[in-house]
């Protein structure tokens, strides 16, 4: 017997029952520019095996990302060169294949359909982030600046795309930039001080339907990942992510608050 095909019109996963398990084997094969240390994170860990680049990993849960649905568990490594991670797991009418999550401190090369893992970048500039070996990366991110000033002064952010901007002044917590006029007053004094612009993503990157070629649609619905013919690509369609131009520091009384 074999799996019934999931659709749209299903119910979620926790309100039906399952009829029974079989076992899939997925294998996911990619290059390396570096040795770096690496986790999978994935569903369903505890009755899930996996093999990375043929040796079989005994490691156990270690952790969770971003939600408790979805364990961590410690590799062997990346290795330079080509790699191999088999996993298998679990599959049923209510339990299904879900995305499997490669972390650790590397980044990342897209052309076309090809990753490829590279050392982590050292700096980042204004400019989205999928450009700059940063494609997949949704989580917190600090873009760090210093300035000089005569007296008090404000930040303004003419160009970033994420959720919100959380700003820090010589380590204080100044306040968040989230609406228009994307303006924070830093109550600073004369002298040279450190900021510290801390932005938050949206999770498209990681979570979203990346490979449907309708790069307009918005709609959150199990249909926009599930699509074939011309809605369909090997490729990633990433959207714009980051901090995108020069934060402007002025000086007080110059602006208006």
């Amino acid at each position: 017997a074999g799996v019934r095909q999931f659709t749209r019109f299903d119910l979620q996963p926790w309100a039906q029952p399952e009829t029974g398990f079989h076992r899939l084997a997925l294998r996911f094969r990619f290059e390396s520019e570096i040795d770096c240390a690496a986790s999978l994170a994935f569903e369903n860990t505890d009755t899930s095996e996996l093999i990375v680049n043929g040796e079989k990993v005994s490691e156990h849960l270690n952790g969770y990302f971003i939600d408790e649905s979805i364990g961590i568990v410690r590799l062997p490594g990346i290795k330079r060169g080509k790699n191999e991670i088999i996993a298998s797991i679990p599959i049923g009418d209510r339990t299904k294949p879900e995305a499997f999550y490669l972390l650790g401190k590397f980044g990342v090369k897209v052309t076309g359909s090809k990753r490829t893992v590279t050392a982590l970048p050292d700096n980042i500039g204004f400019s989205p982030l999928c450009e700059q070996s940063l494609p997949f990366y949704t989580g917190p991110i600090d873009y760090i600046c210093k300035f000089k000033t005569n007296g008090d002064a404000s930040v303004r952010l003419p160009a970033f795309i994420g959720a919100a901007v959380r700003v820090f002044v010589d380590g204080n917590d100044i306040g968040l930039i989230a609406y228009d006029p994307y303006r924070l007053r830093l109550n600073v004094k004369a002298g040279e001080h450190e900021i510290i612009m801390r932005l938050y993503p949206s999770r498209f990157n990681l979570l979203g339907a990346l490979h449907n070629n309708d790069i307009e649609e918005y709609r959150i619905a199990s249909f926009v990942w599930r699509q074939n013919g011309d809605k369909w690509t090997y490729g990633y369609h990433f959207r714009p992510s980051g901090i995108l131009s020069e934060p402007i520091i002025e000086s007080l009384p110059d602006v208006v608050q």
